[in-house]
């Protein structure tokens, strides 16, 4: 597989969940997964667990596609999760029974889990094996943790005080970025539908902290119920179609549908099928369908419906090309099309 570096318009343009606003957690006193939607503010219920869960986290690994799950005070078990039945399967045992909070950092291909508590130990977690390797302590409590691909961090929550540190993957130590006020033990997860950290807790609280203005905390929901994990799902498949038409050369139009509304879309431009991966900013580890010069050759608003389209001139070194969408700032992809 050849890795291609997009231009930074691309790479600045691109972050985030391919299942755009919908964060996945556990409800505490069932021990069932839940599917929250960060736009109608509403939950769908998807399964119990089948195993026990108090005080634990989610976290998305966007390379193998799953979710995985730690059990915190119930258990020494590293799960993964099915988000069709809610079941958990087992991986291994990581050892450590206050294990509170996962992130997956893609800079550094790697998972990350936290302590709380009784300990507060940093670690990387194997997720074929379990096994941890310790990176640091930075000697406060990770009750949640979340990675930001917009500004390239981690960032944990400490339940109690109500604040928000960046940590440093290498050494484990904690830098406080938001000071606030009390908040319970919770789960937390980036949604880059609306470029914001989105919190849930175990006084039923729904809460959004803005990075862009200071991590001013607003509460969203109450009433929920005891909840905690919160995880997205980055890298999936495109949940919108993709057409072509017009003669080549000549002028094409380019049209799709079901996108979010309001959003920018991207039109990247290759000369054949394959795989291009971008290897570095914001949207690292994404996976293109196409090969060969790979640019992105314009950008545009999609209404409020959801639909858009744009059309252009096209020579006759792009006949025969390939198109793909790609939207902003999820990193939500169509399939490849043609040019006729």
């Amino acid at each position: 597989m050849r890795k291609i570096v997009l231009g930074p318009a691309l790479l600045a343009m691109l972050t985030g969940s391919a299942q755009a606003g919908i964060l996945y957690t556990v409800r505490t006193g069932d021990d069932v997964l839940r599917a929250f939607d960060t736009q109608t503010r509403t939950f769908t219920d998807i399964g119990r667990l089948g195993v026990a869960f108090d005080f634990g986290d989610l976290g998305w690994d966007p390379v193998s596609q799953k979710m995985f799950l730690v059990q915190g005070f119930a258990g020494t078990g590293l799960y993964t999760v099915d988000l069709n039945s809610g079941v958990a399967s087992l991986v291994g045992s990581h050892g450590s029974v206050d294990m509170f909070s996962l992130a997956y950092d893609p800079n550094t291909s790697t998972m990350y889990c936290g302590e709380s508590t009784r300990n507060t130990r940093f670690f990387e977690i194997n997720l074929s094996t379990a096994v941890l390797t310790l990176r640091g302590n930075p000697g406060i409590n990770m009750d949640a943790m979340t990675y930001d691909p917009v500004r390239n961090e981690i960032v944990a929550a400490y339940a109690g005080p109500g604040d928000l540190y960046r940590m440093d993957p290498s050494n484990g130590s904690a830098t406080l970025i938001y000071d606030g006020d009390f908040f319970n033990n919770c789960g937390m997860a980036y949604d880059a539908d609306t470029d914001k950290f989105w919190m849930i807790d175990w006084s039923g609280n729904v809460y959004s902290f803005d990075p862009n203005a200071g991590y001013t905390r607003t509460t969203e929901l109450t009433g929920a119920g005891a909840h905690d994990g919160f995880a997205a799902v980055t890298g999936g498949v495109a949940r919108y179609s993709l057409r072509i038409t017009g003669p080549c050369p000549g002028t094409l139009t380019v049209s799709w549908s079901n996108a979010t509304p309001n959003r920018q879309q991207g039109i990247v431009y290759g000369q054949r099928d394959g795989n291009t991966t971008i290897p570095g900013g914001v949207c690292q580890g994404t996976v293109l369908g196409l090969a060969g010069n790979v640019r992105l050759v314009n950008t545009i608003g999609t209404g409020p419906n959801g639909n858009g389209s744009v059309a252009g001139r096209a020579g006759t070194a792009a006949c025969g090309g390939r198109l793909q969408l790609v939207e902003a700032p999820s990193c939500d992809t169509t399939n490849v099309a043609a040019i006729p």
